[in-house]
């Protein structure tokens, strides 16, 4: 305890931090950040340079080096994001790691879909469950990731998740809003 105490005194941090899009969160176990607004991604990638997606954080999330044991780690703002510095007294451990492991489980399930299809559907629908907000026309996202952070997100290509973002928004499932999707609810989904 005493080590992490120096740790935190020989290099004290801002209590906020503001991040443009694209930008890194300097990660260290010693700080836990909480999301004030903006959107951040958790990604590792392999000797082949392919990158996977461990999770998407949003406000009123936290995220910390802490929480993974994976690395090479790396935190990065899908969206210009605002975040505080968050005292671990401040912060109810336990709930945060229930909430991580079941956003871990989602994603688990969703890679393991055979069909690119049905993943890209799983993602989005995953999407708006988290983060999306009702309106009459169906669910915006209030986020808007690229066809290649979708396709890291699903194990996919950028090619293939344009094709296929091309054809929901042909068949009306998705219409692009500026920088925002709308997702409406079909009552006949394509079967792979």
């Amino acid at each position: 305890m005493m080590n992490v105490e120096r740790r935190l005194n020989a290099h004290p941090s801002p209590t906020r931090k503001l991040l443009r899009r694209r930008e890194q969160l300097p990660l260290t176990e010693d700080i836990l950040w909480e999301i004030e607004s903006g959107f951040l991604r958790s990604i590792i990638w392999d000797e082949e340079a392919n990158v996977t997606t461990l999770g998407i954080w949003g406000p009123g999330e936290q995220v910390s080096a802490v929480l993974s044991t994976i690395q090479p780690l790396l935190v990065e703002c899908i969206t210009p994001a605002r975040l505080r510095h968050v005292a671990s007294q401040e912060s109810d451990m336990n709930t945060l790691v229930l909430n991580r492991a079941q956003r871990t489980e989602e994603l688990l399930y969703l890679s393991q879909l055979r069909c690119t299809q049905s993943r890209l559907r799983a993602a989005l629908s995953w999407l708006a469950k988290r983060f999306g907000r009702t309106i009459p026309t169906g669910i915006l996202l209030p986020l808007r990731l690229t066809h290649q952070e979708l396709g890291d997100l699903i194990g996919s290509t950028r090619v293939t998740v344009t094709r296929l973002m091309n054809q929901l928004q042909a068949e009306g499932e998705v219409e692009v809003l500026g920088r925002q999707l709308l997702l409406r609810s079909s009552s006949h989904h394509k079967v792979c």
